[in-house]
């Protein structure tokens, strides 16, 4: 048999209790509200493209009109299925920015086919002093555009901007 043998002092203090599992209750996490690409796929493509118009980019309905080639009426048809699509009684809204490379793949993913598809162009730009891209309609008319934070050669952040904004910094409309 082995002996244990006791090295230093014992603590004086007393040691924490640690709590027995029949009391350690298991607290799950808080739900997090689905992401802007999560609602957006539930979308259907033409849908999709009006929303991003109107939330995203800001246009009125004369505006997406004209982009996407229907009437305002059919727009606003459309803008409004697009504003009840839920996920888990969660509403689309639009963010100012997207963070972390996977969502930004995914936003962009998302977006840029049902915007292609409507006629919107987009172009490769400098945007608020960083690489980005500048959206325009069929007319080309300048509609939105983004800046893109990139880190070791992958996009992390981008960052929506408004027309007013791309253009108050030498871009042109």
């Amino acid at each position: 048999m082995s002996r244990i043998e006791e090295r230093g002092p014992r603590p004086e203090e007393p040691l924490p209790s640690v709590p027995r599992p029949d009391t350690v209750r298991w607290t799950p996490p808080e739900p997090q509200p689905p992401t802007a690409p999560q609602l957006l796929e539930q979308m259907p493509p033409l849908e999709r493209a009006v929303f991003v118009l109107r939330e995203a980019f800001g246009c009125d309905y004369a505006d997406i009109a004209a982009a996407v080639g229907l009437s305002e009426a059919a727009c606003r048809r459309l803008a409004s299925a697009a504003a009840a699509t839920r996920i888990d009684g969660t509403a689309p809204t639009w963010p100012d920015r997207v963070v972390g490379a996977e969502q930004v793949s995914r936003m962009l993913a998302t977006v840029v086919p049902a915007l292609v598809g409507v006629g919107v162009t987009m172009e490769h730009d400098h945007v608020l002093g960083s690489p980005g891209a500048v959206f325009k309609d069929r007319n080309h008319r300048t509609l939105s555009a983004l800046a893109l934070d990139i880190l070791d050669g992958r996009i992390q952040t981008v960052r929506w901007v408004n027309e007013r904004q791309h253009t108050s910094v030498g871009g042109e409309r």
